[in-house]
């Protein structure tokens, strides 16, 4: 006997998913319309929901993966969502066919990176087919203990009644991770300190919090101890032979799902359509992948390594980027076609540095800018903002401009903390044709968690005046003369955003990321 129908409780329930899930409209009307028509689903809105997400995702990724996704039709929705029509970022995945959206989607893509550009990648590097693909499982376990290690942190500084200095986890993990590069068998570990050496700067940020000098080593030593236990139980779980879970993918709204061993379980971590498009791109034109040779469950897996990466390392701030009129600007004056310090999801260009070649060098990664030598070239370098890190990159790039007898040179972006070793370098080198400084009033940059936002939402205010230097050897100056313009340029092409909403200010983005955080 089948079960009678009740459509206002159908409805009811229907809108309480859509509100917990953020699930389209047109989700909600094919999973409501499957229970009208099948007396078998009638009990089970879930299975109607799954049902219909299901579908949503292959039409979704169907359009995505495309070879050209700009001249496919893309996915039939019905009339509900035509209101998305008016995102002019074209962010919804679902995006009705002949809308206006297909031309803002592709300038929506555009705006975050450009893939018509591509410096030649430096012979020296390993070609991508040699890093091998990492253990989900074992990353899951990392991003779970560098969770446990950050509010182990947190903790120690509430215990002792001071504020978490700003970027203090992240900081610490970059210092370490910069002094074991110096070792004669750097630890294979990518992300956290292996060595359980009580690291200086750690106590110096504490102190600075008005810690007691004795209670911050205290808390460095606790912190060096519990890292390197983590790292050995991260290296025994690889080191085991075993069934990795499958990565599954889903799509609501705005975003794709990327989860383990089921749909939709947690942890999922999010990302938004442009950037996926960006990343299988980037996938195919490292791998040497045609249109139709793209393994995607094998892609997802090197998806999900590189969120989950990233998620642990988190400090969206911390990851920010020039703007795309920024990059612009550069192009234009002084042939930038690649950057020191960049991830697969804030490089402007498909061939970069970053600090993560095991996740990041099938999207285009040539590995840590400390390991490259250039000896010719324009690039872009905006550091980690790690006083460390920052005096180690002029170091090297004295380096590189005193060997090279090519045309060389960076324009550097840096906090202007005129007080600091690395600053007072940049500024008294020999290779310096340019610097101008830009109050953090004045400009933006792209947030660390863009991957994560709308296309509109991805601007960050600037926590800190920034200074920019140009450095070049000679060959570099001849090359590219430093336009008359570039300071006035570049203040406008990093300028704080107006319209579509306006800029968040500061406190305002922060609060969001800590109420509102991504993936699950």
């Amino acid at each position: 006997m089948s079960k009678t129908i009740d459509p206002d409780d159908v409805r009811r329930k229907v809108c309480i998913q859509v509100a917990k899930k953020g699930y389209s409209e047109s989700i909600a009307l094919e999973a409501y319309e499957a229970t009208e028509t099948d007396a078998q689903k009638a009990g089970d809105l879930d299975t109607s929901f799954n049902d219909a997400r299901k579908r949503r995702t292959a039409r979704v990724l169907e359009y995505l993966t495309a070879s050209n996704p700009q001249e496919q039709k893309a996915p039939e929705t019905p009339a509900q969502d035509e209101g998305a029509e008016g995102n002019e970022d074209g962010d919804d995945v679902t995006i009705p066919a002949g809308s206006k959206m297909l031309g803002l989607r592709s300038k929506a893509a555009r705006s975050i990176w450009n893939s018509a550009v591509a410096a030649e990648v430096p012979e020296q590097h390993a070609k991508v087919e040699n890093w091998k693909m990492g253990s989900v499982s074992a990353e899951l376990l990392r991003m779970q203990l560098t969770k446990k290690l950050r509010n182990k942190l947190f903790k120690a500084c509430e215990k002792q009644k001071v504020t978490v200095p700003l970027l203090c986890f992240e900081r610490w993990m970059s210092r370490s991770k910069l002094l074991e590069q110096k070792a004669v068998e750097p630890h294979s570990e990518p992300l956290l300190p292996a060595l359980g050496q009580r690291d200086k700067g750690l106590i110096k940020d504490l102190v600075r919090a008005k810690m007691d000098e004795a209670a911050a080593a205290a808390v460095a030593d606790q912190m060096a101890l519990s890292s390197q236990e983590a790292v050995n139980r991260i290296a025994a779980l690889a080191s085991e032979t075993q069934s990795e879970p499958k990565v599954c993918v889903s799509a609501s709204k705005h975003m794709l799902h990327f989860a383990l061993g089921s749909d939709g379980a947690k942890p999922y971590l999010e990302l938004n359509k442009h950037h996926y498009t960006k990343l299988l791109e980037m996938y195919r034109r490292s791998t040497n992948a045609g249109a139709q040779e793209v393994d995607l469950e094998k892609f997802h897996a090197h998806v999900w390594l590189l969120l989950a990466r990233y998620a642990a390392l988190q400090g969206h701030g911390y990851q920010a980027a020039l703007t795309n009129l920024g990059f612009d600007v550069l192009l234009k004056a002084m042939s930038v076609k690649m950057e020191c310090f960049a991830s697969p999801l804030n490089c402007r260009y498909a061939v970069f540095c970053s600090a993560f070649p095991d996740t990041d060098g099938c999207f285009g990664s040539v590995g840590s800018f400390f390991s490259t030598r250039l000896t010719e070239g324009s690039y872009e370098a905006n550091p980690p903002f790690v006083p460390e890190v920052m005096s180690q990159m002029g170091m090297h790039m004295e380096d590189l401009l005193k060997k090279a007898t090519k045309p060389l040179s960076f324009t550097v972006l840096v906090p202007s903390w005129t007080d600091l070793p690395y600053f007072k370098k940049l500024e008294a080198s020999s290779f310096k044709r340019a610097s101008f400084t830009v109050p953090a009033k004045d400009h933006t940059f792209c947030d660390g968690a863009q991957h994560q936002r709308l296309t509109r939402e991805r601007f960050r205010p600037s926590s800190f005046d920034t200074t920019v230097f140009v450095m070049q050897n000679e060959a570099g100056l001849q090359e590219w003369p430093v336009p008359l313009m570039l300071e006035a340029d570049l203040r406008a092409a990093m300028s704080v955003v107006k319209g579509r909403g306006g800029t968040l200010s500061l406190e305002e983005m922060e609060q969001r990321n800590k109420d509102h955080p991504k993936g699950g």
